[in-house]
């Protein structure tokens, strides 16, 4: 698939404004990071995917009582510039990325 990709990253504090932006409502990618002292590499990962990526970010920013995940400070979010990624694009890619990242071995998933 030919596609240019957007790539956007921000520390939680600034999740607001990331929500703002128009890239976070399309279909994409996230990952979310975190320190973990007790992992190899000193990071938590979660990599997802959602049709609107905005809305899964928000889903995590809650509590995790409330479905939430706490972890995380950092996110970074992966779209396409001009809409042509889609869901099935957008799970290939969390799935690809979730592989490397095991084959890294440098957070935990």
């Amino acid at each position: 698939m030919n596609w240019s990709a957007h790539v956007v990253a921000a520390p939680r504090s600034d999740l607001a404004a990331l929500l703002r932006r128009p890239e976070s409502s399309r279909t994409g990618i996230y990952i979310l990071l975190g320190d973990d002292p007790d992992s190899l590499g000193g990071t938590s990962a979660y990599i997802g995917e959602g049709d609107d990526v905005g809305k899964r970010l928000y889903q995590h920013a809650r509590p995790e009582g409330q479905g939430g995940k706490d972890f995380w400070d950092r996110a970074i979010v992966l779209t396409s510039k001009d809409t042509n990624l889609t869901k099935a694009h957008a799970r290939y890619l969390e799935s690809r990325l979730i592989s490397l990242a095991q084959q890294a071995n440098r957070a935990m998933l």
